[in-house]
């Protein structure tokens, strides 16, 4: 039955991928929210009813997604929290990163978590940003493959052997989805 499966997926995460963050989109259920709180991981969700995490009983931190993409000030703000600093002393590549992606949330994001790890890397993920051509993400289209996996792909290749290992040890593909060939690490 599935509460005895989550049982067993709930302690292989727990024993041995302590580090892991589970990424959920489109949450519409409590019940969700509920079994995954228990895994006592990082979670990074997306919903359109933050209420539904009122059963977690993790720490929780709320950031506003503007579906068309941030402002710049939203933006640098975002970068600003992720670096520790003030959007006023953010350096020059943050103004830069917001331009070349428009403010998207995605790329937004996976910068500035990785700016958290390496605060040292602005210029490089400014440069890859830049080479990646990831100016082309629509706002009407945020979640288009093509562009996402262009984003992704800075980040897994921030990853250590073992976190890359890892991460693909949990890469999940539905049935009868066509993935591309791109996809494969």
């Amino acid at each position: 039955d599935v509460e005895t499966a989550l049982h067993f997926v709930r302690q292989a995460i727990l024993d041995s991928y302590p580090n892991l963050l589970i990424v959920l989109d489109d949450v519409w259920s409590a019940d969700i929210v509920g079994a995954f709180d228990e895994l006592q991981c990082r979670i990074l969700a997306t919903t359109r009813n933050k209420s539904l995490f009122n059963v977690a009983i993790c720490e929780k931190e709320f950031v506003a997604m503007n579906p068309v993409g941030f402002t710049k000030t939203e933006a640098l703000n975002v970068l600003a929290q992720y670096a520790g600093c003030k959007p006023s002393e953010l350096p020059n590549e943050a103004s830069a990163i917001f331009q070349l992606c428009e403010g998207h949330p995605l790329v937004i994001n996976l910068i500035g978590s990785l700016i958290r790890e390496h605060e040292e890397r602005w210029q490089r993920y400014y440069e890859e940003l830049k080479a990646q051509h990831l100016d082309d993400i629509e706002h009407k289209t945020p979640y288009r493959y093509s562009t996402f996996y262009k984003a992704a792909k800075i980040s897994c290749d921030d990853l250590t052997p073992q976190q890359l290992k890892n991460f693909c040890a949990f890469a999940i593909f539905p049935v009868n989805v066509l993935v591309p060939d791109a996809v494969s690490l």
